[in-house]
């Protein structure tokens, strides 16, 4: 993973305390709170309880000025933040701008930790409004700009992510992170090629970084010319710095199964699902690896639990359906479609699929009816077109041969390639 820095101020001007019990107690707050901050996101996060309750001794010691309590609420509210506390984090933040409002460095550091906060809890619009106000006061902070990037990438504005990044690397050319994100974002917006340059660029930087060679082997399996064996290098290395990385096992596996290997599909798949038993695109991959190898039993299992997980999942009732069509379940295909169809009623496959169903039920109404809607949502599914025709011939309506005709147009191949799903009875 790649955490961002909680940035935090870090307070060493202290006068001297008498030394008194109560006070030597209050200096070891003092210096908890201040001073010995873990400068690491791990560290943060393993003391974050002693930090926190070091800065509350000294918010209520009654002790500290306006401007030190600001910054021990800072320091609080990043400490709670990097506990995952968000919540907390943000009240505590808030504190500090109210306490300390003329402060441009605390102001700052809080402006951008309550960005990092709200971009957390998935809030990107109020997170990229605190980082333009810590932007306005500080035009060189790096991670603010990285930080609201990756708040427009989660938006899905990849241009105004990517204008961020670069922004970042500018002021930061060896900022490994930076690269990370900017690869990203070019990975969603289907650049693949300045994808994997970002990655290389970030694993030149941090050859330790699991991450990194995880997404570039995405972009290598995902790019217009898939390079599946360089991808699943790729995964390898990631897995080898970090084996409980479960998407390198769901992308590795993708990647077998692509190549046909789906016993290999199906290890990874279980390894996956051994991390993370919960999730139901873990099942649903190892059950497309099943529908692969024919065994149509272990893949209607596997889409079972994956609906069971999530059972909103339209994917999932789609392949369902076509595992029972295979079993020559018609009915229980027709009602995996009808739920597919109920989940997104915008979608042509289900309806085309599901005309195919009722054909091969001798059900040719139906099946026209099906062919129709999803012509209608989508006027380029010749297989839907052709099939029209052929029920329609079948019904000895003269109309039939009109669509067989414009199919062909479409696609000469097209009579050859679903001869066996809509052919003339």
């Amino acid at each position: 993973m790649h955490p961002l820095p909680l940035l935090i101020l870090l307070i060493t001007l202290w006068t001297m305390i008498p030394r008194t019990a109560g006070a030597q107690t209050h200096q070891e707050n003092v210096n908890r709170c201040f001073v010995d901050i873990p400068q690491d996101a791990v560290g943060r996060r393993n003391k974050a309880d002693q930090w926190i309750a070091a800065c509350t001794a000294v918010i209520e010691s009654g002790r500290e000025s306006t401007e030190n309590l600001a910054r021990a609420f800072l320091n609080r509210g990043v400490a709670y933040s990097g506990k995952g506390d968000y919540d907390r984090g943000i009240v505590d933040l808030e504190q500090t701008l109210r306490f300390n409002p003329k402060n441009a460095e605390t102001n700052t550091e809080a402006l951008y930790n309550l960005g990092f906060a709200y971009g957390a809890k998935g809030d990107y619009d109020r997170a990229i409004q605190y980082l333009d106000q810590t932007l306005r006061l500080n035009q060189k902070h790096v991670d603010a700009f990285v930080t609201r990037g990756i708040g427009y990438r989660n938006k899905g504005n990849y241009d105004r992510a990517i204008q961020d990044f670069n922004q970042a690397i500018r002021l930061r050319p060896a900022y490994e992170i930076a690269f990370f994100q900017r690869g990203f974002a070019r990975l969603l917006s289907d650049d693949y090629d300045g994808a994997i340059q970002d990655f290389d660029r970030a694993i030149q930087l941090d050859p330790n970084s699991a991450e990194d060679f995880y997404r570039r082997g995405v972009a290598y399996a995902y790019s217009r010319k898939p390079d599946y064996d360089r991808a699943i290098r790729d995964y390898d290395k990631a897995l080898s710095l970090d084996p409980s990385l479960f998407g390198a096992f769901e992308e590795r596996g993708n990647a077998y199964r692509r190549k046909g290997d789906d016993d290999r599909a199906i290890q990874d798949y279980n390894e996956g699902i051994r991390l993370e038993p919960t999730n139901p695109g873990a099942f649903h991959n190892r059950g497309l690896a099943y529908f692969g190898k024919r065994d149509y039993d272990g893949a209607i299992r596997d889409f079972g639990q994956a609906i069971r997980l999530k059972p909103d999942y339209e994917d999932v009732f789609v392949n369902r359906a076509a595992t029972y069509a295979q079993k020559l379940d018609y009915d229980r295909a027709i009602q995996d479609y009808d739920e597919a169809i109920r989940l997104n009623p915008g979608a042509a496959d289900p309806f085309e699929m599901r005309g195919l169903m009722y054909f091969n039920k001798a059900k040719y109404d139906l099946a026209i009816g099906e062919w129709n809607t999803a012509l209608r949502l989508d006027s380029r599914r010749v297989r839907a077109l052709y099939c029209r025709g052929v029920a329609k011939q079948i019904k000895g309506d003269s109309g039939g041969n009109g669509d067989v005709q414009a199919a062909k147009q479409l696609r000469p191949d097209i009579a050859d390639e679903i001869a066996r799903t809509c052919a003339t009875r």
